[in-house]
Parts: C-alpha cells; sequence; structure tokens
C-alpha cells in the first residue's frame, strides 16, 4: 500500500487510541474535513493554505513534527511553498534623499509639539482662573440672631426632633441587624455540592461551567474526559452538543434540554 499523507495522519491518530472527532474536538477542524484529510479526498478540500493549516493543527494536537508531514502532502498534491523570487519584478525607482526622507516628518513633529505647548498653557490659566475666582468670594456672615423667646422656642423644638431621630436610630438599627442575621441564616441553610461532567466515547462538545458566578471551565470536552466540579449556591452548564455530554449530581442523571446550546442550572439545597 502506498504512503500517502493520510495513511500517515490515520496510523498515528490510531496509535494513540483516538477517533477522527477526538481530532476535531482537539483542533477545532470541522470532523468531515479531518475524515476528507485522511482519505487523500484534496478534491474535497478547500485550499493549499488551509489544508496546510489543517495538517500544523493535526500534528500539534498528536504532538509529531509536521516536516515530513506537510513534505508528503507536497508529494502527494504537488502544491509546493513557494521559496525563491524568480520572476519577482524589481522596483528601480530611485531611494530620495535621507535628508528629504525626513524634512516633512521633522516639521510635522514640530507643529505638533506647539499644539501641545498651547493646550498645556490653556489649561494651566484656566485652572489659574478658577482657583482665583473661588478666593474672591467672601464668606457668608451668620444671619443676625432672633429674639430670645424665638431662640428659646427653636431650642425645645429641637430638642424634641433629636429625641425623635435617636429614637428612629435605634428603630433602624435594630431592623438592620435583623436583616444581616437573616442573611446569614439563609446562607447557612445551603451546603456545597458536587457534580461530575463526562463526555461520551467518540463525541465532542464545547462547554462553559460557571459556579458560583465564577468560570470554571471553558472549552472543547473530548472522548473520554471527565472532570468533577464544586459549587457552594449555584451552577450553571451551557452546552454546545447536548448529545456528547452526561451530567451526574449525588450519582443521579441530571437532564440536559434537548436543544442546542443547552443550559442546565443547578442550585444548593438545604441539609
Amino acid at each position: 500500500m502506498a504512503v500517502t499523507l493520510g495513511t500517515m495522519l490515520r496510523e498515528q491518530r490510531k496509535k494513540r487510541g483516538l477517533t477522527t472527532y477526538d481530532v476535531a474536538g482537539g483542533t477545532r477542524v470541522m470532523q468531515s474535513s479531518i475524515q476528507m484529510l485522511e482519505d487523500d479526498d484534496y478534491a474535497r478540500l478547500p485550499a493549499p493554505g488551509y489544508v496546510r493549516g489543517y495538517i500544523l493543527s493535526y500534528c500539534r494536537f498528536l504532538r509529531l513534527n509536521p516536516e515530513p508531514f506537510l513534505r508528503q502532502y507536497e508529494i502527494d498534491t504537488g502544491n509546493r511553498r513557494q521559496s525563491s523570487i524568480d520572476g519577482l519584478a524589481i522596483n528601480n525607482t530611485a531611494v530620495t534623499d535621507t535628508h528629504d526622507q525626513h524634512d516633512i516628518p521633522w516639521r510635522t513633529a514640530l507643529i505638533l509639539g506647539l499644539v501641545l505647548l498651547v493646550i498645556v498653557i490653556g489649561v494651566f490659566v484656566l485652572i489659574a482662573v478658577r482657583g482665583s475666582g473661588s478666593t474672591d468670594n467672601p464668606l457668608q456672615t451668620p444671619l443676625p440672631s432672633q429674639e430670645a423667646t424665638s431662640s428659646a422656642g427653636s431650642g425645645a423644638g429641637a430638642g424634641s426632633a433629636s429625641g425623635a431621630g435617636a429614637g428612629a436610630g435605634a428603630g433602624a438599627g435594630a431592623d438592620s441587624g435583623e436583616a444581616a442575621l437573616s442573611d446569614s441564616t439563609q446562607h447557612l441553610a445551603t451546603k456545597p455540592f458536587d457534580f461530575t461532567v463526562q463526555a461520551k466515547e467518540g463525541t465532542a462538545s464545547q462547554l462553559v461551567v460557571i459556579c458560583d458566578g465564577v468560570q470554571a471551565y471553558s472549552g472543547s470536552f473530548t472522548s473520554g474526559m471527565k472532570q468533577m466540579f464544586t459549587a457552594q449556591q449555584t451552577a450553571t452548564l451551557t452546552i454546545a452538543n447536548p448529545a456528547a455530554l452526561t451530567v451526574t449530581r449525588d450519582g443521579k442523571a441530571v437532564t440536559i434540554p434537548n436543544k442546542t446550546p443547552a443550559t442546565v442550572t443547578l442550585n444548593a439545597t438545604a441539609p
């Protein structure tokens, strides 16, 4: 059997016990393109530049040196990378004098410097004017005092008002204390919980896990992967391919909505 790029890639993949779906999930290349690459079906693949990118991603995922595979691709298709400059047009335009090249930029820099200087001076002047204006304003003098009887009446009214204010402040303090105690009791009423996400054999899906408002995982979840997560209050899972993953909590399967993408929300329960 003749050695081709497709047979080389398929052989390396099978040595590692991986499927084309695993490679697609790890390289973010469509599984159909991975299959066409292994089948040497170059007529259905995009331009050679894209194919070389697929080969590089494939080799990087399998931790292989890409050079032998790129060389085999060139042998199979005859699409060699251009490495010479033969046939390129030569620009015969003379290079301008160094002094002429920097003449206009220096003038531009000078103009920009002057504009910046004017702006800085204007800002300092504006600050100085505002500062002097504020110091010129005379302080307001207190109004003449009322008659002795009016002052006495006002004092009595103020005393009554301050007494009522003290009572209201005490009531507000008690209410805030009760509210804080209620929040603390509600927080202690729940306990952390664990859940597990596992990818089915030969499948892959994009997964985002957020536990208590903090992102715990984001990326591709490929065949055979299994990971446990812990949340204090709530957890939200966003699954691009619901059929590829299973979610269990306390040994029981969690129902995943049959839609794309699917969102699963898990909440803590009372102990």
